[in-house]
């Protein structure tokens, strides 16, 4: 946000951001965690049938949504066209990250959206306010419609996407069927959702290195940052 200015005044500046998310799995996709936040570091939480595998979903999005939504919102914060580009990487295994876009962020999307409408419809099943609090603004949303619209389309020559990606995204999901069935639900049952409690990642390919090795390497820890 802070260089929205330095691009209204220099038409020819060009920003890329690269995020190569082999690396970035701690910040991106947390593994189950005992003691679990964004910039909380706690003991991989490993049992002898997951061996560590398993991810919390909503802990997954919070990671790479941050980067999704920062990058959508800019637009529309004043950024010029053609000045900014998050450029996703997903070597050297673009199939374990399609995975995760497909079956941890589109389904989790596709239950925000469905959980939007329900409380709009059906309030009173809710205690006061929608689950998924953290993405009902719709940036989340808007960010992965423009993954799936843009991939596979020849931009111009001139023109500067602002998400790229080398890994399909995925397909968008059925909203209508989450919604139907989910018609009943109340707030707890938002709250034991099966899709929003664990994933089971397939093994990840042995260059990606172990989760904790990862963790203490590349994990942004706001203690680190000195006031």
């Amino acid at each position: 946000m802070g260089l929205i200015e330095f691009c209204k005044y220099n038409p020819r500046l060009r920003i890329q951001r690269h995020i190569k998310l082999c690396r970035r799995i701690p910040a991106a996709f947390h593994p189950c965690w005992d003691h679990l936040g964004y910039y909380c570091v706690g003991e991989p939480h490993r049992t002898e049938y997951n061996d560590g595998a398993d991810i919390i979903p909503e802990y997954a999005v919070k990671g790479i949504s941050i980067w999704l939504e920062e990058a959508i919102l800019l637009p529309d914060a004043g950024t010029p066209g053609n000045s900014y580009t998050l450029c996703l990487n997903g070597e050297p295994d673009k199939t374990f990250f399609s995975d995760i876009f497909q079956n941890i962020l589109l389904r989790h999307d596709a239950s925000i959206q469905a959980s939007r409408e329900l409380f709009r419809m059906r309030p009173h099943q809710f205690n006061g306010a929608p689950p998924y609090r953290r993405w009902q603004g719709g940036h989340l949303s808007k960010a992965l419609k423009y993954l799936i619209d843009h991939h596979s389309i020849s931009e111009s020559i001139d023109s500067v996407p602002l998400i790229c990606f080398n890994f399909h995204p995925g397909q968008p999901l059925d909203i209508e069927s989450f919604i139907q069935e989910r018609l009943e639900w109340e707030s707890q049952d938002w709250e034991r959702d099966g899709s929003r409690l664990s994933f089971h990642l397939r093994q990840c390919p042995p260059t990606f290195g172990r989760w904790i090795d990862n963790l203490m390497a590349y994990y942004e820890r706001q203690n680190q940052l000195e006031p």
